[in-house]
């Protein structure tokens, strides 16, 4: 473990500076950490203080551990953490971060059938409820500006065995006391994608009793998905509304991305209410255009029982089955079309 100490007039950093304070610094960092989350935490690195021009904690080889149940055994693996506070809020006694840094890190989510996750903190109700009478007495810490780089999420959905996989090249997020500001470049299976969104303050999202709202972009190339949101139970996502338009170009690229029958299409549109209630799905307020033909209804899925059951209306003011056959290029051979291997679904979706 290192501490970091600087001379203020020439900027010069002195290492192995008060072996005291080197010596106790390490255990009481992993000592709270580990009571305000109620996991085992490791730090294998160098601990570093700087004082000037700024004083800065940097934490390096840091693990925050899993609960037993998970398949990862750390929720957090990070090479690097640095943390700024702010001198003026800390003055006016104030706990304010003003920057946190996170460098080489990868994030484990994962989720049971139950609906118990990982990133919720605490072992038990009990621990839970004293966790927040010691929050209800204690200030609470703020922070203004979090940066994330090479760095890595991973997530496993309820009983799945191959997590999704994103990788963050740049996360920035700037907090204060109206609005959460993020901007993101992420790279999922090879594909670059920029993340913008402005959101409630993260206070609301962690209060179970304020709905929790937002707006968000996601773009890659010329494709841009667009929502309003609002999480009324967050931060519990069963219940949730959304308003999205996706817009797609070079559907041939996007066909093949995802491991579908090439299509040809230049572009699609489409416009839909997205609306969770528990285990069922409604897409609603539906309006596509493609190819020269325009579909509209909507479409519920129920995922209760061990089938998902899907149902709904769809109609067509237009629809242009020549164009929609011309999409798809014939070879020279003929041979079959070879569609993807689809889950097992149950249901009736009507076609007016």
């Amino acid at each position: 473990m290192v501490v970091a100490c600087s001379d203020h007039h020439s900027g010069a950093y002195y290492r192995g500076c008060r072996t005291d304070v080197v010596e106790f610094l390490k255990p009481a960092i992993t000592e709270r950490i580990e009571e305000a989350t109620g996991r085992t935490v490791a730090i294998h690195g160098d601990v570093e203080i700087s004082l000037f021009p700024q004083p800065q904690l940097s934490l390096h080889e840091f693990e925050l551990d899993n609960p037993e149940w998970a398949e990862s055994p750390h929720m957090l693996e990070a090479q690097r953490i640095s943390i700024t506070p702010s001198l003026g809020d800390l003055l006016q006694g104030d706990m304010v971060l003003e920057d946190i840094a996170v460098t080489g890190s990868t994030l484990n989510l994962e989720q049971r059938a139950e609906g118990s996750s990982n990133w919720t903190l605490g072992d038990d109700e009990q621990t839970n409820q004293q966790t927040q009478a010691e929050e209800s007495n204690a200030s609470p810490v703020d922070f203004r500006n979090l940066s994330v780089s090479e760095s890595e999420v991973r997530y496993w959905p309820a009983e799945t065995q191959t997590p999704l996989d994103i990788a963050i090249s740049s996360l920035q997020l700037q907090a204060d006391d109206e609005a959460l500001h993020t901007q993101a470049t992420l790279t999922f299976q090879q594909k670059e994608f920029e993340l913008e969104a402005q959101t409630d303050p993260i206070a609301t999202f962690l209060d179970d009793a304020q709905a929790f709202e937002g707006d968000a972009s996601l773009s890659s190339g010329d494709s841009l998905l667009s929502s309003t949101f609002e999480l009324p139970q967050a931060p519990a996502f069963d219940h949730f509304k959304a308003s999205s338009e996706l817009s797609l170009n070079n559907l041939a690229e996007w066909s093949q991305w995802l491991e579908l029958p090439q299509v040809e299409l230049e572009g699609l549109e489409i416009a839909a209410q997205l609306e969770r209630q528990g285990s069922e799905w409604r897409l609603f307020d539906i309006d596509t255009a493609v190819a020269n033909s325009q579909v509209s209804g909507e479409l519920t899925m129920d995922t209760a029982g061990e089938t998902p059951r899907l149902s709904g209306q769809l109609n067509s003011s237009q629809l242009d089955v020549a164009a929609l056959r011309a999409a798809v290029p014939e070879s020279e051979e003929e041979r079959g079309f070879s569609l993807p291997v689809l889950p097992d679904w149950r249901g009736e979706v009507a076609l007016y």
